[in-house]
């Protein structure tokens, strides 16, 4: 058998989507044993079904069960919370920080498949006053932990939009 260390680097090589769809051949327990090996689980776990996402996050211990809902993309972190039962919630709740919480109250608000539920909250603005290259620096700062870019807002010092550049 491989050592896991050697699983992990095979698995590096990997698209985070293959990886989920491998790791619904496993045993729950396997899939939490695998789970807690991986040092950032969330890219892989967004592409399971939010059933078998519940179904581990419920196996795992709160701690982190919180850690991995904190690294989600907003939208897919309010989804999978809101399928877990009502005192695994506030369990959940207490390991979360004050702005994950308050964006988890937030985007729970708008009924299921409404726009407001289906849409991120994560965008990314610019300055007006930056080069090229430092815009580039600052798209590749702010757009490394966003689910997509399409747009790019950009604003004044009060956060005044000033116009919109369209990636698609």
């Amino acid at each position: 058998a491989l050592p896991i260390y050697r699983v992990n680097q095979l698995l590096d090589q990997v698209n985070d989507a293959d990886i989920a769809e491998l790791l619904k051949d496993l045993s729950l327990s396997g899939q939490v044993a695998y789970i807690h090996q991986l040092y950032q689980p969330a890219a892989m776990f967004e592409f399971l079904p939010l059933v078998q996402q519940r179904n581990i996050i419920e196996q795992l211990p709160h701690s982190k069960a919180a850690h991995l809902l904190s690294t989600m993309h907003s939208d897919d972190r309010t989804d999978l919370y809101q399928v877990l039962a009502y005192p695994l919630q506030q369990q959940l709740l207490q390991h979360l920080t004050p702005a994950i919480q308050e964006k988890i109250q937030e985007l729970a608000q708008y009924p299921a498949e409404s726009a407001g539920a289906l849409m991120s909250s994560e965008f990314v603005m610019l300055s007006p006053h930056l080069n090229m290259l430092q815009a580039i620096a600052a798209l590749r700062q702010q757009a490394a932990d966003r689910e997509t870019l399409y747009l790019i807002y950009i604003v004044d010092q009060l956060q005044h939009l000033l116009g919109v550049i369209a990636l698609r």
